[in-house]
């Protein structure tokens, strides 16, 4: 194979690792969207929904872990290849999405065959913030914008706050006896797993600031020691 043409095959591969990728953070954003619509609109069609489509997620992300390592393996541009390695992690990251979102649509099914369980209100609350830290991070990686990337990790203390309230809420509710123990648990995993997502949207954003500006930002306090 001439050089010219190891180039061409490179960029061919390279091109549709991307492709794949963006086509994963779509499926992400959209399961998560599901999961969400099924607590509120206690709609178990719609949890059934998001938990299949978890497998979607899955597979693109052997896909793209395959795809990453051979083109790894091909000595790829400096350019390119903070891309790949930056594109893995955010996989990885995307994939979680996927198996938070499902464990919210189990909760679902649960939430809808207890007719007297209320969704607190911050739960709604919460997964709107997490959605948009989600889909701004996502928005971020397409356009080379830290700085909208940045504005989503300062976004990840609010969703800490309001999980800390749904637990806080639901333990009260449940000492009162104004809950029962089974929906105030059911509560506070659903928000938990909103937590944990919103977390991965900061480390998406982190993965972004460091493709663009090659600064790793994971650890400040370490930074500002070295």
């Amino acid at each position: 194979m001439s050089n010219r043409t190891h180039i061409s095959h490179l960029e061919s591969e390279f091109s549709e690792f991307k492709k794949k990728l963006l086509v994963m953070a779509s499926h992400a954003e959209s399961i998560m969207d599901t999961a969400v619509r099924s607590v509120i609109e206690r709609d178990t069609s719609l949890a059934n929904d998001a938990e299949a489509a978890d497998s979607i997620i899955d597979r693109l992300e052997m896909e793209l872990d395959d795809l990453g390592i051979k083109i790894l393996s091909q000595a790829p541009l400096a350019r390119d290849l903070r891309m790949i390695t930056s594109g893995m992690k955010i996989a990885k990251d995307l994939e979680r999405v996927g198996d938070e979102s499902t464990t919210i649509a189990r909760q679902a099914r649960v939430m809808a065959e207890a007719p007297n369980s209320q969704t607190p209100e911050r739960i709604p609350e919460m997964a709107k913030m997490v959605s948009k830290m989600l889909s701004q991070s996502l928005s971020a990686f397409v356009s080379g914008n830290t700085q909208s990337a940045k504005a989503v990790i300062k976004q990840d203390k609010k969703v800490d706050a309001l999980n800390k309230e749904v637990r806080s809420v639901s333990v009260q509710a449940i000492t009162e006896n104004k809950l029962t123990a089974d929906s105030g648990l059911n509560h506070i995993a659903i928000a938990r797993c909103l937590e944990r997502i919103g977390d991965h949207a900061k480390n998406i954003a982190r993965d972004v600031v460091y493709l663009f500006e090659a600064k790793d930002i994971r650890h400040p306090k370490l930074q500002s020691n070295s």
